[in-house]
């Protein structure tokens, strides 16, 4: 079509420019051109603790389908430079654009029915750590608000979602699914304890 040869490019970014509302996607409509132009699209639209997580991933479909996904801290306790910051109210959001995110209210063809407001709340009232370094088995690395989406190349109107959380006190992986474009979403299809780093 029109577009063919067209490079869009999508970034998530958690944007400390952008608190408390920080998740971002910072886009492009043409990247491969010598010196393209990015845009920044703030994605959150509800209050926060302060920011947003930092994982905002999102996921292109041909058509011209761009999902993103990312976590709303609600509240916590503890410090992230003492190891013993813990989310203890987060809720995991997903937002729609139809047309690669052009248009003047870009990322918000999604809305919630509990408020209205663009981005459905796929999952709420999370609660997970957020080390800067790891604890007891978990290694060095860093822990906490693990999220991937992607979406089905064949059909843009099929979603995968996979997040973390505590789930009986253990660091749990979750991976759920919609089939009409993020509106609804399915039961855990996936739970996997003990796990992190997720790839849909």
């Amino acid at each position: 079509g029109a577009d063919a040869g067209t490079d869009r490019v999508y970034i998530g970014v958690n944007d400390f420019n952008a608190t408390p509302q920080s998740a971002t996607v910072e886009q492009t409509l043409d990247g491969g051109v010598a010196a393209p132009v990015f845009s920044s699209v703030r994605v959150e639209k509800r209050t926060t603790l302060g920011q947003n997580g930092p994982q905002v991933r999102p996921a292109v479909h041909p058509d011209g389908t761009v999902y993103a996904a990312f976590y709303r801290w609600i509240s916590s306790t503890g410090s992230f430079y003492a190891n013993t910051l813990v989310i203890t109210n987060a809720d995991v959001i997903v937002v729609r654009d139809d047309n690669w995110g052009t248009g003047t209210s870009p990322f918000t063809a999604l809305t919630d029915p509990s408020d209205g407001l663009a981005g459905r709340r796929v999952a709420t009232n999370l609660t997970f750590p957020f080390n800067q370094t790891g604890v007891d088995a978990n290694g060095q690395e860093r822990w906490g608000g693990d999220l991937t989406i992607a979406v089905d190349p064949r059909n843009s109107s099929t979603v995968y979602l996979a997040y973390s959380a505590l789930i009986s006190s253990v660091y749990t992986l979750s991976v759920v699914r919609s089939l009409d474009r993020g509106v609804t979403w399915s039961t855990v299809l996936l739970s996997v304890p003990n796990a992190r780093n997720p790839a849909i």
